[in-house]
């Protein structure tokens, strides 16, 4: 009896640590160990104007049918978003998020043309926005 209680207490401790392991592995394979501080890093991103300002102009240039370099584009954006790499994934991540709230408020302006010219885009990204 002593014995088969003893079996199931190694079991299930065995169990437990197989268990945490195994789990703890799958979440780092999934991105989540990287993820920390994502909400922190994203939410000083998009307070980052130039970044933010970059995004919405450029969907603001598309919408109107002016040229975008979307390679000068990439290049500007990964220099401003460089700080928040922190040797994961997150980085990537806080650019499409910082992508998805710029196009969110280019999308969102009731007055597209206004807002572009609020921005001064042509003059403010114009290496990456116009004639290239």
């Amino acid at each position: 009896m002593v014995k088969r209680l003893v079996v199931l207490i190694v079991g299930i401790m065995l169990g437990a640590i197989i268990s945490y392991v195994a789990v703890t592995k799958l979440i780092a394979l999934r991105g989540g160990a990287g993820m920390h501080g994502f909400v922190d890093a994203a939410d000083a991103a998009v307070k980052n104007e130039n970044a933010v300002d970059l995004v919405t102009c450029m969907k603001l240039a598309k919408l109107r049918g002016v040229p975008v370099n979307h390679f000068k584009l990439n290049l500007v954006l990964n220099s401003e978003l460089k700080r928040y790499d922190n040797g994961t994934g997150r980085a990537f991540n806080i650019l499409v998020y910082v992508k998805g709230y710029g196009i969110g408020i280019a999308d969102g302006a009731e007055d597209k043309d206004e807002l572009f010219s609020r921005l001064n885009c042509a003059g403010r990204f114009s290496d990456v926005i116009g004639e290239n």
